[in-house]
């Protein structure tokens, strides 16, 4: 339907699913990326981890698939402004509403943490509020490109080395 935002890994496209109607968000890998394949199995990676992931303070991973050499991931669409776009746009958020941003982005955290999983690049960009038509945010978790998962899709317990920088 619409470009809705563009990544170190490729864009975001809004759309509709032809078979339910549903409005979605499709991931694709950017073409010139594709022959990196350090980059092509973070993607896929990526896939993985958050197709395991069923929370409300995560953007939930729907559907994957390839064509030609471009992967793509279809995840839920989500209405509303990533948490670094906001602040831009204000000078101070009230701490209730910060707290809540907060524990909301944990709990988050916590299911991924229940499914042996590490986010390690938490940042106000990864995190999308949700607008309800009421006018409440849901806190949601994006871009799990960093989780490294073992080959039976488990955390590896040692993913990076003293002193890599990862995310």
């Amino acid at each position: 339907l619409t470009p809705v935002g563009k990544g170190g890994m490729g864009h975001v496209f809004k759309a509709r699913d032809v078979k339910t109607g549903a409005v979605v968000a499709i991931k694709v890998m950017s073409r010139k990326l594709t022959g990196n394949q350090t980059l092509v199995s973070r993607f896929r990676r990526e896939i993985r981890a958050s197709s395991l992931l069923n929370n409300r303070n995560i953007v939930r991973t729907l559907d994957a698939g390839r064509v030609g050499k471009v992967d793509f991931m279809v995840m839920e669409f989500v209405n509303g402004d990533q948490l670094d776009r906001i602040t831009s746009r204000i000078s101070e958020i009230p701490v209730s509403i910060a707290c809540d941003i907060i524990r909301q982005a944990a709990v988050g955290l916590q299911h991924a943490h229940e499914h042996k999983m590490v986010h390690r690049d938490i940042k106000p960009g990864n995190l999308i509020i949700d607008w309800s038509p009421d006018g409440k945010g849901t806190v949601k978790i994006m871009d799990m490109g960093l989780v490294q998962l073992s080959d039976e899709g488990e955390e590896k317990t040692s993913v990076t080395r003293a002193g890599q920088v990862m995310g």
